[in-house]
């Protein structure tokens, strides 16, 4: 069987905003600050130092789940970029998605 990679983006796949009422279980909240990831406040008016994240920790373990599998491999494809790796991921304590490709290259 060949491997299959499976590309998950962070804001509205991963991080949910809006209809979170669509996801049963715990939900576990975490803000990124501007010092933390620069790019995702270019155009944003200084005073606003930081973001909330919203991540459904059912959406979580099956997206682990699916990177335990030996056939599949989740990796980020976000403008995150490698902040995917280095700044979401340890909030979350999400193993999952180590390699990324960026939308913006």
């Amino acid at each position: 069987m060949s491997k299959v990679v499976v590309f998950w983006d962070i804001d509205g796949t991963v991080n949910v905003n809006g209809r979170v009422s669509l996801w049963n279980g715990e939900w576990l909240l975490e803000s990124v600050t501007r010092t933390e990831v620069p790019e995702l406040f270019e155009g944003i008016p200084e005073k606003f130092h930081k973001f909330e994240l919203r991540v459904n920790q059912s959406l979580l373990n099956v997206i682990t789940v699916l990177g335990e599998h030996p056939n599949v491999e989740n990796a980020w494809l976000t403008a995150w970029e490698e902040h995917a790796c280095t700044v979401f991921s340890p909030k979350f304590k999400f193993a999952a998605g180590k390699k990324w490709l960026s939308l913006t290259s």
